[in-house]
Protein backbone atom coordinates (compact mmCIF):
# COMPACT_ATOMS: atom_id res chain seq x y z
CA UNK A 1 0.00 0.00 0.00
CA UNK A 2 2.63 2.39 1.34
CA UNK A 3 4.98 0.94 -1.96
CA UNK A 4 2.24 1.87 -4.57
CA UNK A 5 1.36 5.63 -2.84
CA UNK A 6 5.24 6.25 -2.76
CA UNK A 7 5.48 5.33 -6.59
CA UNK A 8 2.41 7.06 -8.10
CA UNK A 9 2.04 9.78 -6.32
CA UNK A 10 5.69 11.70 -4.79
CA UNK A 11 8.10 9.82 -7.15
CA UNK A 12 6.31 10.37 -10.45
CA UNK A 13 5.18 13.82 -9.91
CA UNK A 14 8.52 14.50 -9.16
CA UNK A 15 10.24 12.86 -11.87
CA UNK A 16 7.64 14.57 -14.53
CA UNK A 17 7.51 18.03 -12.92
CA UNK A 18 11.57 17.49 -13.63
CA UNK A 19 11.27 16.30 -17.09
CA UNK A 20 8.50 18.87 -18.38
CA UNK A 21 10.64 21.36 -16.51
CA UNK A 22 8.11 22.46 -14.73
CA UNK A 23 4.93 23.15 -16.56
CA UNK A 24 1.87 24.39 -15.23
CA UNK A 25 -0.24 20.99 -15.82
CA UNK A 26 2.56 19.31 -13.46
CA UNK A 27 2.61 21.97 -10.85
CA UNK A 28 -1.34 21.54 -10.54
CA UNK A 29 -0.24 17.62 -10.51
CA UNK A 30 1.85 18.63 -7.33
CA UNK A 31 -1.31 20.22 -5.61
CA UNK A 32 -3.52 17.12 -6.53
CA UNK A 33 -0.66 14.52 -4.74
CA UNK A 34 0.02 16.16 -1.94
CA UNK A 35 -3.99 16.66 -1.18
CA UNK A 36 -4.81 12.80 -2.00
CA UNK A 37 -1.83 11.94 0.27
CA UNK A 38 -2.74 13.63 3.05
CA UNK A 39 -6.29 12.12 3.23
CA UNK A 40 -5.20 8.87 2.52
CA UNK A 41 -2.50 8.35 4.77
CA UNK A 42 -1.92 9.90 8.14
CA UNK A 43 0.10 12.68 8.80
CA UNK A 44 3.62 11.17 9.80
CA UNK A 45 3.21 8.73 6.88
CA UNK A 46 2.49 11.97 4.51
CA UNK A 47 5.94 13.30 5.96
CA UNK A 48 7.97 10.20 4.67
CA UNK A 49 6.57 9.23 2.06
CA UNK A 50 6.79 12.80 0.28
CA UNK A 51 10.49 13.00 1.63
CA UNK A 52 11.35 9.17 0.60
CA UNK A 53 9.48 10.04 -3.02
CA UNK A 54 10.90 13.34 -3.72
CA UNK A 55 14.95 12.18 -3.13
CA UNK A 56 14.07 9.26 -5.09
CA UNK A 57 12.90 11.03 -8.11
CA UNK A 58 15.66 13.17 -7.81
CA UNK A 59 18.36 10.18 -7.68
CA UNK A 60 16.56 8.15 -11.11
CA UNK A 61 16.19 11.57 -12.77
CA UNK A 62 20.33 12.01 -12.23
CA UNK A 63 20.66 8.36 -12.88
CA UNK A 64 18.66 7.94 -15.70
CA UNK A 65 18.34 11.15 -17.23
CA UNK A 66 21.41 13.26 -16.20
CA UNK A 67 22.20 16.38 -14.24
CA UNK A 68 19.00 18.48 -12.63
CA UNK A 69 18.66 21.47 -14.76
CA UNK A 70 15.73 22.92 -13.93
CA UNK A 71 15.31 26.72 -15.04
CA UNK A 72 12.51 28.29 -13.48
CA UNK A 73 11.55 32.07 -13.93
CA UNK A 74 10.09 33.87 -10.67
CA UNK A 75 6.56 33.42 -11.01
CA UNK A 76 6.71 29.35 -11.99
CA UNK A 77 8.97 29.09 -8.32
CA UNK A 78 6.58 31.51 -6.59
CA UNK A 79 3.60 29.41 -7.94
CA UNK A 80 5.17 25.91 -6.78
CA UNK A 81 5.97 26.89 -3.51
CA UNK A 82 2.05 28.61 -3.48
CA UNK A 83 0.80 25.65 -4.64
CA UNK A 84 2.44 23.31 -1.87
CA UNK A 85 2.06 25.33 1.03
CA UNK A 86 -1.70 25.81 -0.05
CA UNK A 87 -2.57 22.43 -0.94
CA UNK A 88 -1.06 21.22 2.11
CA UNK A 89 -3.08 23.50 4.43
CA UNK A 90 -6.27 22.77 2.40
CA UNK A 91 -5.81 19.02 2.49
CA UNK A 92 -4.99 18.65 6.43
CA UNK A 93 -8.46 20.81 7.32
CA UNK A 94 -9.86 17.99 5.08
CA UNK A 95 -7.94 15.31 6.91
CA UNK A 96 -8.44 16.80 10.48
CA UNK A 97 -12.28 16.81 10.11
CA UNK A 98 -11.82 13.35 8.83
CA UNK A 99 -9.98 12.67 12.09
CA UNK A 100 -12.81 14.48 14.33
CA UNK A 101 -15.66 12.73 12.63
CA UNK A 102 -13.87 9.20 13.30
CA UNK A 103 -13.10 10.55 16.49
CA UNK A 104 -16.60 11.36 17.34
CA UNK A 105 -17.83 8.11 15.88
CA UNK A 106 -15.80 6.27 18.94
CA UNK A 107 -16.56 8.09 21.33
CA UNK A 108 -20.37 7.58 20.68
CA UNK A 109 -20.11 4.14 20.75
CA UNK A 110 -17.62 3.92 23.78
CA UNK A 111 -20.48 5.73 25.37
CA UNK A 112 -23.06 3.48 24.49
CA UNK A 113 -20.99 0.65 25.96
CA UNK A 114 -20.48 2.25 29.66
CA UNK A 115 -24.49 3.18 29.34
CA UNK A 116 -25.03 -0.76 28.77
CA UNK A 117 -22.27 -1.75 31.19
CA UNK A 118 -21.45 0.70 33.93
CA UNK A 119 -19.53 -1.90 35.75
CA UNK A 120 -17.54 -2.71 33.23
CA UNK A 121 -16.50 0.40 32.07
CA UNK A 122 -13.02 -0.50 32.44
CA UNK A 123 -13.51 -3.46 30.06
CA UNK A 124 -12.88 -3.07 26.48
CA UNK A 125 -15.63 -4.12 24.19
CA UNK A 126 -13.69 -6.99 22.42
CA UNK A 127 -13.10 -8.31 25.76
CA UNK A 128 -16.87 -8.63 26.65
CA UNK A 129 -17.94 -10.01 23.49
CA UNK A 130 -15.08 -12.94 23.59
CA UNK A 131 -16.43 -13.65 27.42
CA UNK A 132 -20.44 -13.72 26.18
CA UNK A 133 -19.34 -15.87 23.41
CA UNK A 134 -16.82 -18.63 26.05
CA UNK A 135 -19.88 -18.48 28.19
CA UNK A 136 -22.78 -19.12 25.61
CA UNK A 137 -20.74 -22.09 24.56
CA UNK A 138 -20.03 -23.20 28.24
CA UNK A 139 -24.05 -22.85 28.95
CA UNK A 140 -24.82 -24.50 25.47
CA UNK A 141 -22.86 -27.19 26.27
CA UNK A 142 -23.76 -28.07 29.92
CA UNK A 143 -27.45 -28.20 28.78
CA UNK A 144 -26.41 -30.73 26.09
CA UNK A 145 -24.70 -32.89 28.20
CA UNK A 146 -27.85 -32.50 30.69
CA UNK A 147 -30.00 -33.35 27.63
CA UNK A 148 -28.23 -36.05 26.50
CA UNK A 149 -28.07 -37.62 29.90
CA UNK A 150 -31.72 -37.67 30.84
CA UNK A 151 -32.52 -38.96 27.12
CA UNK A 152 -32.18 -42.46 26.32
CA UNK A 153 -28.31 -43.15 25.43
CA UNK A 154 -27.18 -42.47 21.79
CA UNK A 155 -23.74 -43.84 21.35
CA UNK A 156 -21.55 -41.59 19.41
CA UNK A 157 -18.78 -42.22 17.03
CA UNK A 158 -15.45 -41.93 18.49
CA UNK A 159 -13.91 -39.90 15.71
CA UNK A 160 -16.83 -37.24 15.73
CA UNK A 161 -16.10 -36.57 19.46
CA UNK A 162 -13.78 -32.88 18.41
CA UNK A 163 -15.73 -31.81 15.51
CA UNK A 164 -18.06 -29.57 17.03
CA UNK A 165 -16.83 -26.06 16.56
CA UNK A 166 -15.57 -23.78 19.02
CA UNK A 167 -17.21 -20.32 19.04
CA UNK A 168 -13.57 -18.42 18.62
CA UNK A 169 -13.20 -20.21 15.11
CA UNK A 170 -16.12 -17.52 13.98
CA UNK A 171 -14.25 -14.90 14.75
CA UNK A 172 -12.61 -12.92 11.85
CA UNK A 173 -9.37 -13.92 11.42
CA UNK A 174 -8.15 -10.32 11.27
CA UNK A 175 -10.76 -9.21 14.42
CA UNK A 176 -8.26 -12.09 16.08
CA UNK A 177 -4.92 -10.42 14.87
CA UNK A 178 -6.33 -7.26 16.24
CA UNK A 179 -6.79 -8.52 19.49
CA UNK A 180 -3.85 -10.58 19.67
CA UNK A 181 -1.96 -7.14 19.90
CA UNK A 182 -3.25 -5.85 23.05
CA UNK A 183 -1.59 -5.95 26.08
CA UNK A 184 -2.80 -8.48 29.10
CA UNK A 185 -5.55 -9.84 26.85
CA UNK A 186 -5.95 -13.29 28.78
CA UNK A 187 -5.81 -10.94 32.33
CA UNK A 188 -8.80 -8.92 31.38
CA UNK A 189 -10.75 -12.45 29.69
CA UNK A 190 -9.95 -14.27 33.12
CA UNK A 191 -10.81 -11.31 35.21
CA UNK A 192 -13.88 -10.60 32.78
CA UNK A 193 -15.17 -14.45 33.04
CA UNK A 194 -14.65 -14.40 36.75
CA UNK A 195 -16.73 -11.33 37.39
CA UNK A 196 -19.69 -11.91 35.15
CA UNK A 197 -19.90 -15.86 34.98
CA UNK A 198 -17.84 -17.39 37.48
CA UNK A 199 -18.35 -15.64 40.92
CA UNK A 200 -21.97 -15.34 40.37
CA UNK A 201 -22.65 -19.07 40.01
CA UNK A 202 -20.23 -20.32 42.38
CA UNK A 203 -20.48 -22.80 45.24
CA UNK A 204 -19.09 -24.37 47.83
CA UNK A 205 -18.92 -28.11 45.95
CA UNK A 206 -16.87 -30.73 46.89
CA UNK A 207 -14.25 -31.31 44.74
CA UNK A 208 -14.56 -35.33 44.25
CA UNK A 209 -18.34 -35.55 44.23
CA UNK A 210 -17.96 -32.99 41.10
CA UNK A 211 -15.38 -35.25 39.48
CA UNK A 212 -17.12 -38.21 40.29
CA UNK A 213 -20.21 -37.15 38.63
CA UNK A 214 -18.65 -35.70 35.60
CA UNK A 215 -16.73 -39.06 34.83
CA UNK A 216 -20.40 -40.43 34.89
CA UNK A 217 -21.63 -38.39 32.18
CA UNK A 218 -18.23 -38.45 30.42
CA UNK A 219 -18.33 -42.80 30.56
CA UNK A 220 -21.80 -42.52 29.37
CA UNK A 221 -21.90 -40.23 26.53
CA UNK A 222 -18.09 -40.69 25.24
CA UNK A 223 -17.76 -44.22 25.75
CA UNK A 224 -14.62 -43.39 27.75
CA UNK A 225 -14.04 -45.22 31.54
CA UNK A 226 -12.02 -43.22 33.63
CA UNK A 227 -11.17 -44.16 37.46
CA UNK A 228 -10.37 -41.97 40.18
CA UNK A 229 -7.28 -43.27 42.49
CA UNK A 230 -8.26 -44.81 45.87
CA UNK A 231 -6.01 -42.30 47.20
CA UNK A 232 -7.45 -39.36 46.45
CA UNK A 233 -7.80 -36.72 49.06
CA UNK A 234 -10.90 -35.10 48.67
CA UNK A 235 -11.02 -31.11 49.34
CA UNK A 236 -13.50 -27.89 49.36
CA UNK A 237 -13.62 -25.63 46.62
CA UNK A 238 -16.04 -22.44 45.47
CA UNK A 239 -16.59 -23.16 42.04
CA UNK A 240 -19.34 -23.32 39.20
CA UNK A 241 -19.83 -26.85 38.60
CA UNK A 242 -20.60 -26.06 34.49
CA UNK A 243 -17.43 -24.65 33.89
CA UNK A 244 -15.47 -27.10 35.93
CA UNK A 245 -17.42 -29.42 33.65
CA UNK A 246 -16.51 -28.24 30.60
CA UNK A 247 -12.82 -27.81 30.96
CA UNK A 248 -12.35 -31.60 32.93
CA UNK A 249 -14.07 -33.21 29.99
CA UNK A 250 -12.50 -30.77 26.82
CA UNK A 251 -8.81 -32.49 28.52
CA UNK A 252 -10.26 -36.03 28.61
CA UNK A 253 -10.94 -35.70 24.89
CA UNK A 254 -8.51 -34.15 23.99
CA UNK A 255 -6.39 -37.16 25.50
CA UNK A 256 -8.67 -39.46 24.17
CA UNK A 257 -8.99 -37.91 20.68
CA UNK A 258 -5.09 -38.07 20.28
CA UNK A 259 -4.75 -41.95 22.02
CA UNK A 260 -2.98 -40.59 25.45
CA UNK A 261 -5.07 -43.04 27.08
CA UNK A 262 -2.23 -45.42 28.19
CA UNK A 263 -2.59 -45.85 31.67
CA UNK A 264 -4.56 -42.86 32.54
CA UNK A 265 -4.37 -42.52 36.37
CA UNK A 266 -6.36 -39.32 37.98
CA UNK A 267 -5.76 -38.67 41.19
CA UNK A 268 -7.01 -35.43 43.55
CA UNK A 269 -4.83 -34.03 45.99
CA UNK A 270 -5.15 -30.70 47.85
CA UNK A 271 -1.46 -29.29 46.52
CA UNK A 272 -2.52 -30.35 42.99
CA UNK A 273 -6.04 -30.60 42.58
CA UNK A 274 -7.09 -33.02 39.53
CA UNK A 275 -4.10 -34.69 38.27
CA UNK A 276 -4.64 -37.09 35.26
CA UNK A 277 -1.10 -39.09 34.64
CA UNK A 278 -0.81 -41.04 31.45
CA UNK A 279 2.38 -43.22 30.62
CA UNK A 280 2.94 -43.91 27.01
CA UNK A 281 2.88 -41.32 24.47
CA UNK A 282 3.75 -37.71 24.81
CA UNK A 283 3.23 -34.95 23.34
CA UNK A 284 6.24 -33.06 21.90
CA UNK A 285 7.70 -29.82 24.25
CA UNK A 286 6.89 -26.88 21.59
CA UNK A 287 3.04 -28.25 21.08
CA UNK A 288 2.77 -28.17 24.96
CA UNK A 289 3.89 -24.53 24.93
CA UNK A 290 1.03 -23.75 22.36
CA UNK A 291 -1.88 -25.93 23.46
CA UNK A 292 -3.68 -23.62 26.09
CA UNK A 293 -3.31 -20.60 23.88
CA UNK A 294 -6.05 -18.57 22.55
CA UNK A 295 -3.62 -17.75 19.80
CA UNK A 296 -1.75 -20.14 18.59
CA UNK A 297 1.50 -19.60 16.37
CA UNK A 298 0.98 -22.99 14.30
CA UNK A 299 -2.56 -23.35 13.26
CA UNK A 300 -1.99 -27.37 14.18
CA UNK A 301 -1.79 -26.30 18.10
CA UNK A 302 -5.14 -24.77 18.06
CA UNK A 303 -7.12 -26.12 20.34
CA UNK A 304 -9.86 -23.38 21.32
CA UNK A 305 -11.65 -25.96 23.79
CA UNK A 306 -8.64 -26.29 25.75
CA UNK A 307 -7.97 -22.67 25.68
CA UNK A 308 -11.28 -22.11 26.85
CA UNK A 309 -10.48 -24.49 29.58
CA UNK A 310 -7.53 -22.86 30.76
CA UNK A 311 -9.50 -19.53 30.99
CA UNK A 312 -12.26 -20.99 32.90
CA UNK A 313 -9.73 -22.65 35.26
CA UNK A 314 -7.70 -19.63 35.74
CA UNK A 315 -11.06 -17.96 36.27
CA UNK A 316 -11.30 -19.86 39.35
CA UNK A 317 -7.91 -18.37 40.89
CA UNK A 318 -6.14 -21.70 39.75
CA UNK A 319 -4.27 -23.47 36.79
CA UNK A 320 -4.56 -25.60 34.08
CA UNK A 321 -0.95 -27.19 32.67
CA UNK A 322 0.31 -30.31 30.75
CA UNK A 323 4.28 -31.42 31.78
CA UNK A 324 5.77 -33.96 29.78
CA UNK A 325 8.42 -35.83 31.63
CA UNK A 326 11.05 -38.92 30.74
CA UNK A 327 11.68 -41.42 33.50
CA UNK A 328 14.20 -44.07 31.88
CA UNK A 329 12.38 -45.02 28.43
CA UNK A 330 9.42 -43.97 29.32
CA UNK A 331 7.45 -41.12 28.37
CA UNK A 332 5.58 -39.29 30.72
CA UNK A 333 2.39 -36.49 30.72
CA UNK A 334 0.54 -35.14 33.14
CA UNK A 335 -2.94 -32.54 33.06
CA UNK A 336 -3.10 -30.82 36.05
CA UNK A 337 -6.47 -28.51 36.85
CA UNK A 338 -5.73 -26.95 40.02
CA UNK A 339 -8.69 -25.21 42.09
CA UNK A 340 -7.49 -23.71 45.52
CA UNK A 341 -9.08 -25.01 48.49
CA UNK A 342 -11.88 -22.88 49.72
CA UNK A 343 -11.46 -20.65 52.57
CA UNK A 344 -14.99 -22.06 54.13
CA UNK A 345 -16.26 -18.58 56.01
CA UNK A 346 -14.93 -16.03 53.17
CA UNK A 347 -17.72 -16.25 51.40
CA UNK A 348 -21.98 -16.50 52.11
CA UNK A 349 -22.34 -19.82 51.03
CA UNK A 350 -22.57 -22.32 54.55
CA UNK A 351 -22.86 -26.13 53.28
CA UNK A 352 -21.06 -27.85 50.50
CA UNK A 353 -23.27 -29.30 47.66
Amino acid sequence: WHLTLLYCLPFTSTVMFLLTQGSIEWLINVALTIMFLIVLVDWLSFVVLTALGVLLGLMFYTLAIGPIQLQLDFSTRYLLVYTCIFSTLIALIFSRRREQHLEAKLREISDHHHANRPAAADVYPAVCRIVTMIEQQVMEFSSSYRQQFEAPIQLTPRGDKLTTPDCLLYLFPTALEIIKQGADMDHHLVQELKQAHIDPQANLLSLQTCVTSILENYKVLDQQYVTIDSTSQDYLVYASFAHLQYALIHVLRFIHAHDLDTGISLKITQSEGIHIGLNGKSLPYAAIQQLFSLFPAQTSAKHPGLAISRLLIEAHDGQLLCKTRTIGRSLYTEFILFIPPAEVGTREHSSPT
